[in-house]
């Protein structure tokens, strides 16, 4: 994944996710790494390599741990 792609990451899980900072959001996080797989697909990139990668980087357990720990 691209220095690009990791800051839309960002960018996609701070917009849908309803305890960023700002107006509220739609979605909550419901512990699984669904927002983060939607993303990665969306940009064809190798979903399970990449989710790997995040998971060592700290985000081990849902898309708020990837936004919080591995996005840093």
């Amino acid at each position: 994944m691209t220095a690009q792609d990791e800051s839309d990451l960002k960018a996609f899980l701070e917009e849908h996710l309803s305890f960023s900072v700002g107006p509220p959001r739609s979605e909550s996080c419901d512990n699984t790494h669904r927002l983060t797989k939607e993303f990665l697909t969306g940009r064809g990139l190798a979903v399970e390599v990449e989710l790997a990668a995040l998971q060592e980087r700290g985000g081990r357990c849902c898309d708020c741990e990837v936004l919080m720990n591995a996005l840093r």
